[in-house]
């Protein structure tokens, strides 16, 4: 525990000082600021701050002895500090984001839906989902993350061969309470962060050393709880990716964050069924846009029609395989009814 308390005071800072300059350009004339090398943390000079894009050095001007932007004569020049006597322009301003007022698109995550109300016997009073999937998204380099990539492949740590629905429940309980810690840390102090951390976790277990770990790596990168979770899922092939859609505009700039959005599942046998078996049933509206994404598991009525000879199942066979292909085919019906019961 005091391992994990040290940390989060350490990453705390780091998040804490999040309120730092950046800028953009438009580099390959598609009016967005979002692609690679679009936007960058400015340099701090001696002189000041300046943006990296579009940067030259300046020139000296002979009968004025002043420095000179050769990119654009009113842009300033920011001495490096060296002493040499060197200094630096660029065409594109240093702004905080904190300064801007962007035009922010952030869909919410929906949760899975359960089995929904239960009586006391606990039998099913209303409707229920089977394979229910959650509306996930992370974002890349961009002004929101400090042009850390959060949605970075992390060798996803989850696999179906690593055992029943319910222990993969529990090992995707770890992960969220992880970015739990690192939202709490972000946003409420190394105070909110600890007491997340006394609250989620079995100390007697692994958990506490495993979301140690995704918090060191995933708060240093400016990633929010949503971010962690889409990458570990998504690189654990327990998503569906639906492409993305512009999480933050700036007025008279443009897109300057994107974001990925996902429908993710409790194992990769789900995600394999839900996009092959929908093709077969039109009237569930496929998964939906990334900015508002469809995500919800199937009725019994439509997993019933489900014609299971034109789902192919090959990467979960390599998945698991060391099963004979009749246990697999028992574990899809087996699965389902686990689904039933959260």
């Amino acid at each position: 525990m005091y391992r994990a308390l040290a940390l989060v005071c350490l990453l705390f800072a780091v998040a804490a000082d999040a309120q730092v300059l950046q800028c953009a350009q438009d580099l390959n004339g598609d009016g967005e600021m979002d692609g690679p090398g679009e936007h960058a943390l400015c340099t701090n000079y001696a002189g000041g701050a300046l943006c990296p894009i579009g940067r030259a050095a300046c020139t000296r001007d002979s009968e004025t002895g002043t420095d000179v932007c050769p990119l654009n004569a009113s842009r300033p020049c920011v001495d490096d500090g060296t002493g040499q006597g060197i200094s630096y322009c660029s065409v594109n301003d240093c702004v905080a984001r904190s300064g801007a007022t962007p035009d922010i698109i952030d869909p919410p995550s929906t949760t899975p839906e359960d089995a929904g109300p239960r009586d006391a016997q606990g039998n099913c009073l209303g409707s229920f989902q089977i394979f229910p999937g959650k509306a996930l998204r992370c974002r890349p380099g961009g002004t929101q993350t400090l042009n850390r990539n959060c949605c970075k492949n992390r060798d996803g740590v989850m696999r179906d061969s690593m055992g029943s629905v319910a222990e993969m429940a529990m090992g995707l309980k770890t992960l969220s309470a992880a970015a739990r810690v690192a939202t709490a840390a972000a946003t409420g102090g190394i105070a909110a962060a600890n007491q997340v951390l006394a609250t989620a976790f079995d100390p007697t277990s692994l958990a506490l050393t495993v979301a140690v770990m995704l918090v060191t790596e995933l708060l240093a990168d400016q990633c929010d709880e949503r971010d962690i979770e889409a990458a570990l899922l998504n690189s654990s092939k327990y998503c569906v990716d639906l492409g993305t859609y512009c999480a933050e505009r700036w007025p008279l700039v443009g897109c300057v964050q994107r974001a990925r959005a996902y429908c993710c599942y409790n194992s990769m046998l789900a995600r394999i069924i839900q996009e092959q078996a929908r093709v077969q049933i039109p009237s569930m509206g496929g998964f939906g846009t990334p900015d508002a994404p469809n995500c919800r598991g199937f009725t019994p009525e439509e997993f019933q029609s489900i014609d299971f000879s034109k789902v192919d199942m090959s990467e979960y066979y390599l998945e698991l395989r060391t099963k004979a292909q009749q246990l697999i085919e028992g574990e899809v019906r087996g699965r389902a009814l686990d689904s039933l019961n959260p």
